[in-house]
């Protein structure tokens, strides 16, 4: 971050910054508290990335609040760290078959999604650099903030969570694969992270998923898919 606020962009990493603080707030990720005896609190740092469009082009300046996990120690900060991975060949095969019976590809995120996970350990972080307030105080941890060595595991679980209760599940191949069948309907949903494809072969059908998810979470939606996970993605309509 220190390099990027030293470049030519320094007003546009400037706000991202801010933007990133203010979800940090609005989601309650920590309390300020005067450090207990006995604990101690890990470091923080910024971090700054560049996301680009299908074309390569620079679309997102995207600042990140990171936790250096890499202080926690095991069983006392964190105990189950395992979370699903996205298979490539599950995503694959979803592309290959959307192909072929011509449905709808549809993408969107999860604005700081990490965020939505709760902490069951007793956490303390320094405050972020470039918003201490003076206090001495520290942040006592309330959501798994990027950089916890349980982060994923957290957030995985409450995206699953909230998945199953508007009626989706996990596939047994490929956890990070959900489905959703009623009827003869059929939605199915590919999660990397905080990035999202829904399959169908109705909008509707996939625009009220959206609606629901948005109603736990904050969401982007990107309308149709395009680029995602590096790959370009292109259908045809009339050919699949």
């Amino acid at each position: 971050m220190d390099h990027a606020l030293a470049g030519p962009q320094r007003g546009k990493w400037l706000v991202s910054r801010d933007a990133e603080y203010k979800s940090q707030m609005e989601n309650h990720t920590w309390d300020l508290v005067h450090l207990p005896n006995g604990k101690k609190a890990i470091q923080c740092k910024w971090l700054a990335k560049i996301k680009t469009d299908e074309k390569g082009e620079p679309s997102v300046y995207k600042s990140r609040l990171v936790a250096k996990g890499f202080q926690q120690k095991e069983k006392e900060d964190y105990k189950e760290v395992f979370a699903p991975t996205a298979k490539s060949p599950t995503l694959r095969v979803l592309l290959a078959v959307a192909a072929v019976r011509k449905w709808k590809v549809k993408q969107m995120d999860i604005v700081t999604a990490f965020l939505y996970g709760i902490v069951e350990e007793e956490l303390y972080m320094v405050q972020p650099p470039g918003y201490e307030d003076g206090t001495g105080r520290v942040c006592k941890l309330n959501k798994a903030i990027y950089g916890l060595k349980q982060a994923p595991r957290c957030w995985y679980n409450r995206l699953a969570s909230a998945l199953e209760g508007i009626g989706f599940r996990a596939s047994a191949c490929d956890e990070s694969l959900f489905l959703m069948v009623e009827g003869e309907s059929l939605v199915l949903l590919f999660v990397y992270h905080d990035d999202i494809l829904l399959f169908s072969c109705s909008d509707k059908e996939i625009d009220g998923v959206q609606r629901k998810l948005t109603e736990q979470f904050k969401c982007k939606s990107l309308g149709e898919a395009r680029y995602y996970l590096g790959m370009h993605i292109e259908q045809d309509t009339e050919r699949g």
